[in-house]
C-alpha cells in the first residue's frame, strides 16, 4: 500500500495535517509544510497582524488568511482565484460546439 504522503497532489492525511496546522498552529503552516517558506511566513505575519490590529473582525480576517493559505497549498491557487474559477467552465465541457462556417 503506497504511503499517502508520497502522492504528488497530497492525500487525505496530508491535507488533514495542513488544515490542522492552519487552524491550530498559525496561518501559513500548510505552505511551510510544502516547503514554500516565504509565502508561509507572509501568511503567518498577516495572521498575527490581523489578530493584533483588527479587533472584533480579527477572527474573520484570520479565517480568510488561513483559507487562502490552505487553498494555495492544495491547489496552487489563491482563494480568490479558486472562487472565480467555480463559475467558469470551458465550452468543451458544456457540450458546446464551435459555430459552423457559412459557405
Amino acid at each position: 500500500m503506497p504511503d499517502q504522503l508520497d502522492q504528488p497532489s497530497g492525500g487525505v492525511l496530508t491535507n488533514s495535517l495542513k488544515l490542522v496546522g492552519e487552524v491550530f498552529v498559525a496561518p501559513g503552516s500548510s505552505l511551510i509544510l510544502e516547503g514554500k517558506v516565504g509565502p508561509g511566513l507572509v501568511h503567518a505575519l498577516l495572521g498575527v497582524a490581523a489578530t493584533a490590529f483588527l479587533g472584533p473582525v480579527a477572527p474573520v480576517a484570520r479565517l480568510l488568511i488561513c483559507a487562502n493559505s490552505y487553498s494555495k497549498s492544495i491547489s496552487d491557487q489563491n482563494l480568490w482565484q479558486s472562487a472565480t474559477d467555480v463559475g467558469q467552465t470551458p465550452a468543451s465541457s458544456r457540450g458546446a460546439s464551435p459555430p459552423a462556417s457559412k459557405t
